[in-house]
């Protein structure tokens, strides 16, 4: 996922935008340095609630541009949803389309999302 995030960062998104997600990341890397633990080195509870505070302390402050954690949740869903493995996982997907069906009972569909 990194070097998806790094790939896209460079190759869509504006000087002035990579610009504020590195500083934004060294912010926060620098806040999580402040209590002597690095973020990899705590709990995936520790760990996921510092990303939930970042997360709802952005959403709550409706910051224009976006700040680096909302880039990051951007950027780490679009690189897992364009995967094989986020397609595959989570949508119905079909290498090879069949007939279209148009309107289908989601009922009838093994996933909620469909693919081709």
């Amino acid at each position: 996922m990194p070097a998806f995030i790094d790939a896209a960062l460079d190759g869509v998104y504006p000087p002035v935008d990579r610009e504020r997600f590195r500083a934004g990341r060294e912010e926060f890397e620098a806040a999580v340095k402040a209590s002597r633990k690095q973020f990899l080195e705590r709990e995936p509870a520790e760990r996921a609630d510092l990303v939930k505070g970042a997360l709802e302390n952005a959403l709550s402050t409706g910051h224009d541009p976006k700040p680096f954690i909302l880039m990051t949740r951007e950027l780490a869903l679009l690189g897992y949803f364009t995967s094989r493995v986020g397609i595959a996982d989570n949508m119905e997907y079909v290498a090879v389309p069949k007939e279209f069906h148009g309107c289908v009972p989601l009922a009838q569909m093994q996933k909620h999302v469909y693919w081709e």
